[in-house]
């Protein structure tokens, strides 16, 4: 049997619908589809091999080589990389420099490859690279991330206050306000 791909169909459980169903790969994570659509009622979700409770939700059999391949795995975090397997060149980086030349993150701020950057949730970093205009790349003690910098901060448009509706003793009466005399027709 052939290998699966994106834009192929497998059969998988429907979150929707509640049962095994026919669906089309939308993307892969390795050997495994890791988001389907459905072909009844076309609802994209998570690859599934099997109801809940079944031991083939846990583990997919890989029809070209027979080998299990677990389905759910251990992700990082979106926009960095897995961790260094060995020692962290960071640590080397900080043993020459010190944490006093760190500067305090900021999105609007402009840094260079080579600077370390203090972030208030990550910890001291070195920047690495700059992939694109607006990104860097930072290495951090557990891993590398994706940051913004260079941006400029969100400028917040002024709001024109309204003023209240008059009131009705403050509006003018006058005949043009009163509906037009009818005579009778009799």
């Amino acid at each position: 049997m052939e290998k699966l791909k994106a834009g192929g169909e497998t059969s998988a459980y429907c979150t929707s619908c509640k049962d095994m169903r026919h669906h089309v790969v939308v993307a892969m994570s390795g050997d495994v589809p890791a988001k389907v659509e459905c072909l009844s009622c076309h609802k994209q979700h998570k690859f599934k091999a099997g109801p809940p409770g079944t031991k083939a939700a846990k583990v997919a059999k890989i029809s070209s080589g027979g080998s299990a391949v677990k389905t759910k795995s251990a992700r990082p975090a979106a926009g960095s990389v897995p961790a260094f397997s060995g020692p962290n060149p960071l640590e080397a980086i900080l043993a020459s420099r010190g944490t006093s030349s760190a500067r305090s993150y900021s999105p609007a701020e402009r840094y260079a490859i080579g600077e370390l950057v203090s972030h208030p949730s990550f910890g001291i970093g070195a920047v690495t690279a700059t992939p694109s205009p607006g990104k860097m790349s930072v290495l951090f003690r557990d891993t590398t991330r994706l940051l913004l910098h260079e941006r400029a901060p969100a400028v917040v448009a002024p709001v024109a206050k309204l003023a209240p509706p008059p009131r009705r003793e403050d509006i003018p009466t006058g005949p043009a306000d009163r509906p037009p005399k009818v005579k009778p027709i009799l």
